[in-house]
């Protein structure tokens, strides 16, 4: 029996937890699996001969008295009940949830009869479909259109891809019901699927505020009205379980400020075995839950507050830590934001002595997690290096490079970035001069070869000159010598970048211009660099993001954004007037884009949708979209590539392409598994 935790104890109670490399963490865990795997639950229908093949991994199997058992239809008396599913109850609230494996392909109608029947509306998953190299879980919907799964006719209606996840929203229709003998609405539903892509393959995911966003998102799409949210990653035990512990233990804050994960593990083993399967993934519910608890649960801004945000010296009484939202709001996220130091273990590949000498200075340096790697020249220490990070956006997880401005001896290996990521765009902030800061290109009409000769650059036209948007843009080809290849890349150079513009949201004009060259999702990362890779160039992709979330979803995420950004570049986020501006921009351009709909009589003359909002939850933080546009692209006309040889070059993909597999070929799987 393990007592309740006070919220007020709990990030102290987590720190002695971590104390001797995690030994209170592997001392209770070992604990819970010894206790766990003493109860001993028949499942004889897992078993049965006839349902062997329906389960996806012969060891996890579903208990008989907690399992979801399907309808028998009057025609098919003989019809099997079965599914690898169990109910799992939340926090008050019995069988808030349904556990269950990756569908596989003769257990793809089971599965959409399993939603109908359950009146689900919110689908988790998380897990991509295959995972180095190993098929862990068979694509049960749609890519476009419709398909029928037995009696269930699923539509795709939409696709919105974000940084780390995917909403899909689909209708789905029972072809058995006629319209005559249903309810109003009964003959067809809308069910929202949200994807987790970014957990890696092994482990658990680096950074815990991405997750935490998702669960509140997707729990707070199902409303009391609806049925359990089924939750499956592989198997349906490891990442399912971790899901489900964060969204109940939340529920408890709620209700009662105290946390008991070790109670409610035991409690939640005995409907399906093995839930929360790994150590990692309960260190990593803790973790969650801190981040949950430092910023008191929200953190988005809603459009109708971005003004009067900036204005309150103080915040309102954390019904959670008092003690961390006394002071100023934005003092004390900034705080947060900036905690993390980077040890010399993070900065191993910067640090190295062979590297020194091509960063700029010595306080903005890649971690190692999110540092772009170049083709490693064979023999050559050090030639995989460059000072530049992936920095998450709206819609992928490495949407932008930031870097510094080359030197002299990291100019080719700049252009071999620019190469082999694919970048449609690089957006210049540094001032030029003859000495420090020079043109890093050739000038038209001169050509010169790259990398040893494996592609060539030249200026395709005269650099084109905006004085009113303080902008000069140049197009350059990069042909390879070898293939049949030609990349087309755009250089912006924006002058006195942020705060050379009269009116704040002018700032914007630059991230607009940039964003007009992005064809599709396919393309690469953007290239955004300043003098040293530092404030500037993090200013301008944490603007670029949070103007994307705002015309998504009416609010900004100005602190998961900054947080993220300082985890992977530190020093990036700059200072709190830096973190400040980035609030006063947003505000200046919410204020005169809705300006301009009105203006227009609610026809605004950007290419943007608003999305409308489910508020199906008491957690207002957890809105979700509700619309049948796709509008987290945009779509133009440019184009950056021609054709390429796939096996010249890596490509950066969507995430809609590097996940969507065809099913495989039904078959009877059985093999254990030990890591989901």
């Amino acid at each position: 029996m393990y007592p309740d935790i006070p919220v007020e104890d709990f990030i102290a109670h987590v720190d002695l937890m971590h104390v001797d490399s995690d030994i209170g963490f592997s001392n209770e865990f070992d604990e819970i699996n010894r206790t766990s795997y003493s109860d001993k639950y028949p499942c004889d229908s897992s078993n049965m001969n006839d349902n062997r093949n329906k389960n996806r991994y012969i060891n996890i199997v579903a208990y008989d008295h907690s399992r979801v058992m399907l309808k028998s239809e009057l025609s098919r008396m003989r019809q099997s009940d079965y599914i690898n599913a169990n109910y799992v109850d939340g926090y008050k609230k019995p069988k808030a949830y349904i556990a269950t494996q990756g569908p596989l392909p003769q257990t793809f109608a089971d599965f959409w009869r399993m939603v109908w029947e359950q009146n689900t509306n919110v689908i988790v998953m998380i897990t991509n479909l295959m995972e180095k190299g190993r098929r862990k879980c068979d694509q049960y919907w749609p890519n476009d259109g419709t398909e029928t799964y037995g009696n269930m006719l699923i539509k795709l209606i939409t696709t919105l891809p974000r940084a780390h996840y995917t909403v899909r929203v689909f209708s789905i229709k029972n072809l058995k019901v006629k319209k005559r003998h249903s309810m109003k609405g009964a003959q067809e539903r809308t069910v929202y699927h949200y994807h987790y892509t970014e957990w890696p393959d092994h482990g658990v995911p680096d950074y815990s505020l991405p997750v935490l966003s998702f669960v509140q998102k997707s729990a707070a799409q199902s409303g009391p009205e609806n049925g359990p949210i089924i939750v499956h990653c592989s198997a349906g035990v490891g990442r399912t379980g971790t899901y489900i512990l964060i969204d109940s233990m939340i529920a408890q804050i709620e209700d009662k400020r105290t946390i008991n994960i070790p109670g409610f593990i035991q409690h939640i083993r005995r409907q399906r075995n093995f839930l929360v399967q790994t150590e990692d993934q309960y260190i990593f519910i803790h973790e969650v839950l801190i981040e949950y608890i430092l910023v008191h649960g929200v953190t988005e801004v809603r459009d109708d507050q971005m003004s009067e945000f900036l204005q309150l010296d103080q915040s309102p009484s954390s019904p959670l830590l008092p003690s961390l939202t006394s002071g100023a709001m934005l003092d004390k996220q900034y705080m947060l934001i900036t905690k993390y130091t980077p040890n010399e273990l993070d900065l191993t590949a910067a640090l190295k002595p062979i590297n020194l000498e091509k960063n700029r200075v010595n306080s903005i340096h890649p971690v190692n997690l999110k540092r772009v790697l170049l083709p490693a020249r064979p023999g050559v220490e050090g030639s995989d290096y460059i000072n530049a990070s992936y920095l998450q956006g709206y819609i992928k997880s490495s949407e932008f490079i930031v870097t510094q401005h080359p030197i002299e001896e990291t100019m080719e290996d700049f252009w071999r970035m620019v190469w082999d990521k694919n970048s449609p765009v690089i957006v210049v902030l540094s001032p030029f001069d003859e000495v420090e800061y020079k043109e890093f290109w050739p000038p038209k009409g001169n050509s010169i070869e790259v990398d040893s000769g494996n592609f060539r650059l030249a200026m395709k036209d005269e650099p084109l000159e905006n004085e009113d948007k303080n902008m000069v843009t140049s197009e350059f080809i990069l042909d390879s010598i070898q293939y049949d290849y030609t990349l087309l890349t755009r250089i912006i150079c924006v002058k006195n970048w942020p705060h050379g513009y009269p009116e704040v949201h002018k700032v914007f004009d630059a991230i607009t211009a940039a964003h007009n060259f992005i064809n599709t999702q396919e393309c690469g990362p953007v290239i955004v660099m300043d003098r040293y890779g530092s404030v500037e160039a993090g200013t301008f992709c944490a603007l670029w993001t949070l103007r994307d979330q705002y015309l998504s979803e009416s609010c900004a995420d100005f602190y998961q954004v900054c947080k993220l950004y300082h985890y992977k570049r530190p020093g990036i986020v700059g200072t709190r007037d830096d973190y400040l501006f980035l609030h006063q921009a947003l505000a200046e351009y919410c204020k005169h884009y809705q300006e301009e709909l009105t203006s227009a009589g609610s026809s605004p003359r950007h290419h943007h949708h608003h999305l409308s909002f489910h508020y199906g939850s008491i957690r207002r933080n957890g809105t979700l979209p509700r619309t049948n546009q796709n509008t987290a692209n945009n779509t133009h006309n440019a184009s950056n590539t021609l054709p390429r040889s796939s096996t010249h070059m890596g490509r950066s993909n969507s995430r809609e392409s590097n996940n969507i597999i065809p099913p495989a070929p039904a078959e009877t799987v059985v093999k254990l598994e030990t890591n989901i």
